[in-house]
Parts: structure tokens; C-alpha cells; sequence
């Protein structure tokens, strides 16, 4: 009985066998026989386009389905080169609605390798974020950029270009210098968010930002610093699009508060503001500047006030006019 159960496995595991090898033997690759747009949604899930690129390897049906991506993400601190030539590999390029980038230390040289390519063909949100090695450095540049503000020039500031079909933009420089396009409209702009970002260059934000520049705009996340002139006090702007405003790390100096009353009269359509303070103001501080900044809103706008717990910036909590704790 041993002996016949055991031929019998057998038979079934030579009968798989034959089978399996029948089929390669056929060489049928039905899923390269899939159509390029079914395969492309394939490479999507793989995440980053690295990734995706090696793909070509399979055979020559992949070879020309990774450029056709309509989302690239690059988490592995490339040189900026070789993203400009990966944006611009595609002939005609198709136009991409996600770009996701994030690098370590880059230098405006890097950025401008492939920021004006990105601009040609986003027409969704751009995600970029320059890391320093360490937090040190970045409380070091920090200090730095209080200390000597007024003694900095346009020399070294990455040239943002005019991205006339994204719907949102998010930048974190590291605290490298921005100039922003002195013309050309954010046709469809909706989001804009800007963190430990240098302003320089003529063209200030007020003007990028206005109605007339960017006239689809709702969200705006500023706490970047600018060593441009103080003509603000006195401009009128209109943004008669943005509803929602976030600001970071507001330390409560007298130009900070200034410019926040300005903007509750330029934004006439407000609907939510949310405010975060910098870890080193104090709770007592942050109760004084509450009181002050909610004197400005409209009775409509819904204004928002959060303090970090602790000096990592991991987490927040809410602050109100009644908190026992201030």
C-alpha cells in the first residue's frame, strides 16, 4: 500500500511537472500581452520610478512603458541631473499630475537641473523636500539667517519657474534662498505650502500670490523668512480665492503680527486659519498673541491656535482663549 500511495504522488508530481514546463515551453507572457496603459497603472503600484525604470530589463515591451509614467517619485536623494533627464526622456512628454522628490543637502544648481522641465509638465502637485544631514545644522542655519538676514544677496537662491497647469505646489528647502518668478500666471494653482524657504529676489510673495497671479488659489502654508522690501505695510492685494491659510512656527515678532492683520484684510474669503507657534514662545507668550491675532479675524473665519509639545516639532496640541494651562 506504501509503495502504490507513493508512485501515485508521484504521478501527480510528474503530471505538474509536465505541465508547468509545457507552458514555458509555449513561452506565452500574457501579461506583457496587456495593453501599455493597463501595464503603466502596473508601475504605478511599484512606487518609485527607479524602481519602475528597471523594469525594462523584463524584455523590450517594458523598455518604453516606464517614461509614460503619469506619477514619479524619486526617495533616494538623486542628483538633480539625472531627474532632468528623466523628465525630459519621454518625446512628446506626456503631462504628469504627481511628483514626489526628496533629497539631502541639494544645491540650487541641482534643482534648477529639472524644476523648469517639472513646470512644462505637471499638471497635478509637485512634493519637495531638501533634508539636512543633521538637526544641528539646521538650528545652526536658522541662526544664522536672524543673525545676518539684511547682508544676504539673490546669489546662491533657487529660481523658481512659473508652473502655469499644477494644482499645488509644496516645497521645504532647508532654509535655501527662493527667487520667485517675476512673471507668468499659476493658472490653476490651488495649494501652495512653503517651509524653511529664504525669499529673495525682487518679486515678493504678495505678488505671486495675488488674485491676479494665482487665481484659483484657496491654501496657502507660509514661518519662510524674506529680506525683501516692507512695502506690504501699505499694498493693497486681493485674494479674493483663498480660503484657508496655515502658518508655521510664528514667533510673534512685530512685522509677523503686522503682516497678519494685513492678510485677514486681503483675504476676504476666509474660512479657516490655522496658526502655529514657534517652540520658543511661551505659554504666556502664545496666550498674549492669541488674544491679539483673534481680534483681527471676522466673526466667519474660523482661526485656529496650536503650540508643539515639545522642541522635536512631532506633535501639537490646541490652544484656546479659556486654557487653564496659559
Amino acid at each position: 500500500m506504501a509503495q502504490i500511495g507513493g508512485g501515485g504522488m508521484a504521478a501527480k508530481r510528474g503530471k505538474l511537472s509536465s505541465s508547468g514546463a509545457g507552458a514555458g515551453a509555449a513561452g506565452e507572457d500574457r501579461l506583457s500581452a496587456l495593453p501599455d496603459d493597463v501595464l503603466v497603472l502596473i508601475l504605478v503600484r511599484i512606487g518609485l520610478t527607479a524602481e519602475a525604470a528597471r523594469t525594462s530589463v523584463l524584455s523590450r515591451r517594458w523598455r518604453h512603458l516606464w517614461p509614460l509614467l503619469p506619477e514619479l517619485r524619486f526617495d533616494d536623494t538623486p542628483d538633480g541631473h539625472r531627474i532632468g533627464e528623466v523628465l525630459g526622456a519621454p518625446d512628446p512628454p506626456p503631462p504628469l499630475r504627481f511628483i514626489y522628490v526628496f533629497t539631502e543637502d541639494s544645491s540650487p544648481d541641482s534643482l534648477e537641473a529639472w524644476l523648469p522641465v517639472a513646470a512644462r509638465r505637471l499638471s497635478g502637485d509637485l512634493f519637495y523636500f531638501n533634508a539636512l544631514p543633521f538637526k544641528e545644522k539646521v538650528e545652526e542655519e536658522e541662526e544664522e539667517e536672524e543673525e545676518d538676514q539684511a547682508g544676504e544677496s539673490d546669489a546662491g537662491a533657487v529660481q523658481l519657474p512659473c508652473f502655469e497647469s499644477a494644482t499645488g505646489i509644496n516645497i521645504s528647502l532647508a532654509l535655501l534662498g527662493l527667487a520667485l518668478p517675476p512673471a507668468g500666471t499659476f493658472a490653476r494653482l490651488v495649494n501652495l505650502a512653503l517651509y524653511c524657504v529664504r525669499l529673495r529676489g525682487p518679486c515678493e510673495l504678495s505678488d505671486v500670490v495675488s488674485s491676479q497671479r494665482c487665481p484659483s488659489l484657496q491654501r496657502l502654508t507660509a514661518g519662510c523668512t524674506c529680506d525683501q522690501p516692507a512695502n506690504w505695510k501699505t499694498e493693497e492685494l486681493s485674494l479674493n480665492r483663498l480660503t484657508e491659510v496655515e502658518v508655521t512656527d510664528l514667533r510673534g515678532a512685530e512685522h509677523e503680527i503686522a503682516f497678519m492683520e494685513r492678510l485677514f484684510s486681503w483675504a476676504t474669503m476666509l474660512k479657516k486659519m490655522e496658526i502655529t507657534f514657534d517652540c520658543s514662545v511661551t505659554k504666556s507668550k502664545a496666550r498674549e498673541l492669541l488674544q491679539t491675532l483673534a481680534s483681527f479675524s471676522r466673526p466667519e473665519a474660523l482661526v485656529e491656535f496650536y503650540m508643539y509639545d515639545d522642541a522635536d516639532k512631532e506633535s501639537t496640541y490646541v490652544l484656546t482663549p479659556e486654557d487653564k494651562e496659559l
